[in-house]
């Protein structure tokens, strides 16, 4: 007797079964060839099908003709594949088809189409024509998890998503329905397809409690500016891998706008500590250590399952809009006065245009002086006389305006006012003190502030010494390397440089290293931020001997009390900022205090 011949499938891997009915590969031989092909490593993806209310047709048909149309269901998925793929009964009246090599995401949405046209026409039997229900989903390995197992998981949890959309009506063209329901990136629910799953799902369900999550990267244009868009979409399908992994179940998830996810979950088994590791985890070093990506997630509580979708989203996004704190991974949870908040943020951007025009943000300038109080240059700040408020702080309209984007504009405004302030000062007192103005981290990147600078000082016929440029540290943790050359040019130009908050980042030391500033400006907030007050007074002396060697001025921001004059006074420092002095003044207030006998400065002020 000769040797036994084994039957080989299209992979090059064993038959292990045969389904009886159907005559496709089983079960067994589906989780077996898996297993082979992970073990090569490479590509595949994963088509995962189901019928709809099987068990229905049994009954008012009988099961022969639910058996007959599970073998006419696996005749139509072969006739819609390739020869290399291969189709596979995995249950009752499930099917998957496995998909061989890397192909893009567009090749399964067309294997989705032809299935789908093909099972939207009636099967016709002897005993009946009948229109089958289908549920679709799809992942790819390694794009949707590391192994065949994340893989199943997330193919099932977008079928489970399609199934629901099943229950909306019927469009004639079943294909065209899952394009519009779905994003073509993530294969996630899109933002209306997200809407009609969640209405579906808290109908359903309406006493079961839930939570809205909506996530936020900070600054993304910056990611796709830095590292390109192709990368940018590779951060966004990652983090939608993970959240089809994660999701589960019972919860709804989608792609609501560009870099933006929204995901229903059920409050019960919701946990915020699981959920921060996990997605710290994600951010950790995703593009590489010379670069942070910053994850917000806002929460809003699910108390009133009868508003609007995107009110829920709207709230968690006012939840996002409340923090403050610049983090990989930072979570903030909806309260009812953020709405009052939210509502002031839209005052102030819809006033801002008519405020700018009006001249109603009103320069300030706190003196620098040194030991003796002596004038030796001043900051320019800004506050806000807003019509029916008052004077506003910086503190409340900033940061509304740094979320909206319209920062760089108050910035233009305020340099050119204090570009004019000098140019009107000339051939007086007043005309020999430096102005400090402040450069947002948003103007680096919109702004080609080199030839700005350049153009302001010859319209008002300037020196570049008579402004300085102070720019935050944390400006230049996004690129490094186009920092420190702006710098250079803008110091080559004649401008003095000041990097603004010192020490308040994470890599201090290494910005001083490559960034060549002219003056360093630390806050005194960095000895009271720390419970060891000594150590940091140690670290502080370090900190001004070394700018010394460098080359570089200290300016103290924040001096407060004769106490701590008399202890920068002995580290070396020699200009001091803060209330000690001076608060910020009015123009008048300031010409007053430090020039209060000059007709001349009076004239012009």
């Amino acid at each position: 007797m000769g040797e036994k011949r084994t039957e080989k499938n299209e992979w090059g891997m064993e038959k292990s079964g045969r389904d009886k009915l159907t005559g496709l590969f089983d079960a067994s031989s589906y989780i077996k060839t898996l297993n082979e092909i992970q073990a090569s490593g490479g590509p595949y993806g994963i088509i995962v099908m189901d019928l709809n209310e099987l068990s229905l047709i049994n009954d008012r048909f009988g099961e022969d003709i639910g058996n007959q149309i599970l073998v006419v269901t696996a005749k139509k998925l072969k006739n819609c594949i390739r020869e290399t793929d291969m189709v596979f009964r995995t249950g009752g009246d499930e099917y998957t088809i496995l998909i061989r090599g890397a192909c893009d995401p567009e090749f399964y949405e067309e294997i989705i189409d032809r299935v789908r046209e093909s099972m939207n026409r009636k099967v016709v039997l002897t005993e009946a024509a009948i229109r089958v229900g289908i549920g679709l989903g799809y992942a790819r390995y390694p794009e949707n998890g590391d192994n065949y197992k994340n893989v199943i998981k997330a193919a099932d949890s977008v079928l489970f998503q399609d199934k629901r959309l099943q229950k909306l009506p019927q469009r004639a063209d079943a294909g065209v329905e899952y394009r519009l329901s779905h994003d073509s990136l993530t294969g996630l629910y899109n933002r209306r397809g997200f809407e009609n799953a969640v209405r579906i799902h808290l109908n359903e369900y309406p006493d079961v409690p839930r939570v809205m999550l909506l996530t936020n990267f900070k600054e993304f244009k910056m990611i796709n500016q830095l590292f390109g868009v192709e990368k940018g979409n590779e951060v966004l399908v990652r983090l939608s891998n993970l959240i089809r992994e994660r999701c589960g179940h019972g919860n709804v998830c989608g792609r609501i706008e560009s870099d933006r996810f929204a995901l229903l979950l059920d409050r019960t088994s919701f946990r915020e500590d699981y959920l921060r590791d996990t997605l710290e985890h994600f951010c950790d070093n995703l593009l590489g250590s010379d670069y942070q990506v910053r994850l917000q997630i806002g929460i809003y509580e699910v108390n009133e399952p009868e508003l609007d979708v995107f009110g829920m989203c709207d709230r968690a996004d006012m939840a996002i809009r409340s923090i403050t704190q610049d983090r990989m991974l930072s979570v903030a949870w909806y309260k009812e006065d953020l709405m009052t908040d939210t509502l002031f943020e839209n005052t102030i951007l819809s006033r801002f245009d008519s405020a700018l025009k009006n001249g109603e943000f009103i320069p300030y300038f706190q003196p620098q002086v040194d030991s003796e109080g002596k004038l030796i240059g001043a900051e320019v700040l800004v506050r806000w006389d807003f019509p029916g408020r008052g004077l506003l702080h910086p503190k409340a309209f900033i940061p509304v305006l740094e979320k909206a984007g319209q920062i760089v504009r108050l910035d233009c405004y305020i340099w050119e006012r204090s570009a004019e302030f000098l140019e009107k000062w000339k051939g007086t007192a007043m005309g020999e003190v430096p102005l400090s103005i402040n450069i947002s981290p948003r103007d680096l990147y919109y702004v080609n502030l080199d030839e700005y600078f350049n153009d302001l000082i010859k319209r008002h016929h300037l020196e570049p010494g008579q402004l300085k440029l102070e720019i935050t540290e944390s400006t230049f943790m996004a690129d490094p390397t186009q920092g420190a050359a702006l710098v250079q040019k803008l110091r080559n130009n004649g401008f003095v440089v000041e990097m603004d908050d010192f020490g308040s980042g994470y890599s201090s030391l290494n910005m001083l290293k490559d960034i060549h500033v002219d003056v360093l400006k630390i806050d005194m907030g960095f000895l009271h931020r720390t419970e060891n007050e000594d150590r940091a007074r140690i670290i502080l002396d370090f900190v001004i001997s070394m700018a010394k060697t460098l080359g570089m001025e200290i300016i103290t921001e924040g001096v407060e009390t004769s106490e701590q004059l008399e202890f920068l006074t002995r580290m070396g420092c020699s200009i001091f900022q803060g209330y000690y002095f001076s608060g910020p003044l009015t123009l008048s207030e300031f010409s007053e205090q430090y020039y209060p006998e000059s007709e001349e400065i009076n004239q012009v002020v």
